[in-house]
């Protein structure tokens, strides 16, 4: 028996989350209580009794319940905010019944916000090639998601682009004359303010949520392209003020509330950089920042506490108000990477709770392709929402969460960043989750990364993980088998690709015939048959999440990586005929590359230099 008088909550979605958490039995009531800050739960014999301030903690409640029964307790909840930001815009485009299945996910460990990555993925009025073929949302879908939102009481938050990484919109001839360089907004065009216009005219219509936020990130060459020519020489910072000031204008007839990612003008004080465990920013920066927008901080790399306090400091001192945002890695390849985002997370949170920041975003990237699944970042969701409602969250209870919900341990997740080395002094980088993706990739005649694989000598573990994968997709929930069947199959690749390049040519400068025979005739066509079967499951997991826009990438990626394999193949049975004298490709002996150069700069590339050094 359920029992509340609050209009605010939605029986349906009472009923999700206590199907969810598997809450059978238990009769409770429960009142909202302003004058608490989280929830309260006593018991009286089998009754339970919930005091809450927020739906979000009443959900959060719930979930106390399913793990520790019929137990009084009291949990104060840190964060005003607590919004996770899915990323829409890079290649895939997750269905409509993928978010909700999130929004439920989210509710239920007591979020609030649910920010949503459009770039140009959704219409606009007035602007027919804005999202044009790239599996732009329709206004119908994204009000059935914002009214599902509502439902749990969770605010949907558009997070869009009204600066830089616009560089889809500039394919299409419609847009040029708003091109500034690569993918900026020409600042002060009529275009470009007229675009704005109407992005805001259809957020204001379609969106309950008054707050916004417009982006403005990473436009390391504002006023350098069109605005240079037609202007002349201005400051990168006095071109941010121009366009800032604008957009906060053309926004005021809707009420939004504004929110713009930091780092430019950090950026411009520091030299192109974005972090500093010193450096301040100037007097005259700073007055450039309307003081009604909200900075949003983010930080995915930091792990100095100095560091990431230095940097808050110098946000606080703006006079703004400050949001943060974390990152959970799952943009490297079709692997997460957990222990990192966890390392990160733990750095960035501590300095948020002592800065008395309240307002905390998760993000969830899908740069170069979007390839790991939306459901790899479960680990950081759960991490992040322990600390809103606890204080030291350890592994143990992170793992405790996960059976809860999802039915699946914090030791999967980890298994599941798969990191390809066990040297002591890289095991815990953030680019090493992108060396699956890259292995690969590399090209198997002039790969760029062979010296790198040759240098380190690396020890990778593919089979451990394989049987790992195995044992984990038996018995993980029908929900998420997908995932880890999508990892096995890629280690299933990487144990026949991974050192290819190194092995053929170390064969072929050794001259051993018998053993380039066994790679032409017999590993190369073993490893395609592996990549399509991989590609077929890879497909799979894509269509179960995402609409089907955007997987020709992928068809062309490992559709390429196997017509490549047999050109190679190709190549070695004519040089083993005698058909040709040299392999003009393996004459070069590798070269190594050194410290942070090959496990840094290196691995830090998107999928267009991993294959070929010829293209740029």
């Amino acid at each position: 028996m359920y029992i509340w008088d609050d209009k605010a909550i939605s029986h349906k979605c009472v009923k999700q989350i206590l199907k969810l958490l598997k809450i059978e039995n238990v009769s409770f009531e429960a009142e909202r209580d302003n004058t608490i800050n989280g929830y309260c739960i006593r018991c009286d014999g089998d009754k339970l009794s919930i005091s809450y301030k927020k739906t979000c903690d009443f959900y959060r409640a719930l979930l106390y319940i399913a793990q520790n029964g019929a137990a009084e307790t009291t949990q104060n909840r840190k964060y005003e905010q607590l919004g996770y930001m899915v990323d829409v815009a890079r290649n895939a485009v997750p269905k409509i019944e993928t978010l909700k299945r999130l929004v439920t996910y989210l509710a239920c460990l007591g979020y609030n916000r649910l920010y949503i990555y459009l770039e140009d993925v959704f219409e606009v009025d007035n602007e027919p090639f804005f999202g044009y073929l790239r599996g732009r949302y329709t206004e119908a879908e994204l009000k059935e998601l914002d009214d599902y939102c509502a439902e749990f009481d969770i605010e949907l938050v558009p997070c869009i682009q009204t600066l830089a990484h616009l560089n889809a919109i500039f394919k299409w001839p419609e847009y040029e004359k708003c091109c500034d360089t690569g993918d900026i907004l020409l600042v002060g065009d009529s275009r470009t303010e007229t675009l704005i216009t109407n992005m805001f005219k259809t957020i204001s219509r379609v969106f309950r949520s008054k707050t916004l936020h417009v982006g403005m990130d990473e436009a390391h060459l504002v006023g350098r392209g069109k605005y240079l020519d037609k202007n002349g020489y201005k400051t990168g910072y006095e071109v941010m003020a121009e366009h800032i000031k604008k957009v906060v204008d053309i926004a005021k007839p809707f009420g939004f509330n504004l929110m713009v990612w930091s780092d430019m003008y950090f950026r411009l004080a520091f030299g192109g950089g974005y972090y500093s465990a010193d450096s301040g920013l100037p007097e005259e920066i700073s007055a450039q920042i309307p003081k009604n927008v909200t900075l949003t901080y983010w930080d995915y790399f930091s792990r100095q506490e100095n560091t990431l306090m230095h940097m808050m400091n110098e946000h606080i001192k703006t006079g703004n108000n400050v949001s943060f945002a974390g990152g959970a890695w799952k943009w490297t390849g079709w692997n997460p990477s957990t222990k990192f985002s966890l390392m990160t997370s733990k750095v960035a949170l501590d300095v948020c709770e002592k800065s008395n920041v309240k307002d905390i975003m998760l993000t969830a990237w899908s740069d170069d392709g979007a390839e790991a699944s939306l459901f790899t970042t479960l680990p950081i969701i759960v991490y992040f929402a322990e600390r809103c409602y606890g204080k030291e969250v350890g592994e143990k209870q992170i793992d405790g969460v996960l059976k809860t919900i999802f039915g699946l341990t914090l030791e999967d997740f980890l298994v599941a960043d798969m990191p390809l080395i066990s040297k002591e002094e890289f095991e815990e980088d953030y680019y090493l989750g992108k060396l699956p993706k890259i292995l690969v990739y590399n090209d198997p005649m002039s790969g760029v990364f062979d010296g790198i694989i040759q240098k380190y000598d690396m020890q990778m573990p593919i089979k451990k993980y394989m049987s790992a994968f195995q044992t984990i997709k038996k018995r993980a929930p029908e929900e998420f088998k997908y995932i880890f069947i999508n990892l096995e199959n890629l280690c299933k690749v990487l144990e026949l690709k991974a050192s290819l390049g190194v092995d053929i040519r170390k064969a072929y400068k050794a001259k051993d015939r018998e053993q380039l025979q066994t790679i032409a005739k017999k590993r190369i066509p073993a490893l395609i048959r592996r990549i399509r079967h991989f590609e077929r499951g890879f497909y799979q997991q894509w269509m179960l999440e995402n609409k089907d826009n955007g997987y020709q990438t992928h068809d062309l990626r490992l559709g390429g990586l196997c017509k490549r394999l047999q050109t190679v193949k190709g190549l070695l049975c004519d040089y083993l005929d005698g058909k040709i004298e040299e392999i003009y490709e393996l004459r070069n002996d590798l070269q190594s590359v050194d410290g942070d150069d090959a496990l840094g700069m290196l691995l830090w590339k998107d999928w267009k230099y991993m294959h070929s050094v010829y293209v740029v």
